[in-house]
């Protein structure tokens, strides 16, 4: 719940002021679109921090009232949860600056990584049944491209899902922290820049 929220609140900043036609009076203050497409994904991402960071406490008071020794995990799932909450925040707010906001929705929902990994997918599985037509093979690495291409919001989900489902957190799995950040930091920063570039552009027309 709390990454549709995320999602919905970085859209809702980029969306509101676009379709209200406000951004040459922003920018002419001055502010220039780097400092307010960053200050805007700034202000999304501390109100999911305070949302994951509310929901942590309130968890770990209970686990503190039932003796539930959970706490890491539930740290664990916290922090993941926010590292994949910025980055549907950035993603959401590139494709808001791109196109019209019922389309970005559209578009998140419709193309997605996951969805064309299942397609390359059955593309293998139709390949390895006998069935390797040029169409197919070349189908099969169109998939693949798209998936290497579009942005995975959970990362590592695979290798977290365990504690997910046991609330245990192993000392080997504490790095998959490291590399949730690492890769939406770059997430981040891609779209970030990209859309700096798309209001540059938008601010001249």
């Amino acid at each position: 719940m709390l990454l549709f929220l995320a999602g919905g609140i970085g859209l809702f900043v980029i969306s509101s002021h676009l379709r209200s036609r406000c951004l040459k009076m922003v920018f002419t203050k001055p502010c220039p679109p780097s400092m307010w497409l960053g200050s805007a994904f700034l202000s999304a991402a501390f109100i999911s921090l305070f949302l994951n960071g509310l929901i942590l406490g309130s968890a770990l008071v209970l686990s503190l009232m039932w003796h539930l020794p959970v706490r890491a995990a539930l740290v664990f799932m916290s922090a993941n949860n926010f590292f994949v909450s910025l980055g549907i925040i950035a993603y959401v707010m590139l494709l808001a600056t791109l196109m019209h906001p019922a389309l970005a929705v559209t578009f998140i929902l419709i193309f997605n990584a996951e969805m064309f990994y299942g397609f390359q997918v059955w593309a293998q599985g139709a390949i390895r049944a006998g069935n390797s037509s040029l169409y197919l093979r070349v189908l099969e690495k169109f998939f693949h491209l798209l998936y290497l291409i579009l942005p995975m919001m959970n990362a590592f989900e695979k290798k977290t899902e365990v504690v997910q489902s046991s609330l245990r957190v192993a000392h080997s799995e504490w790095k998959y922290l490291v590399y949730s950040f690492g890769y939406v930091l770059t997430l981040s920063a891609f779209c970030y820049f990209l859309g700096v570039f798309t209001l540059q552009r938008k601010r001249h027309i």
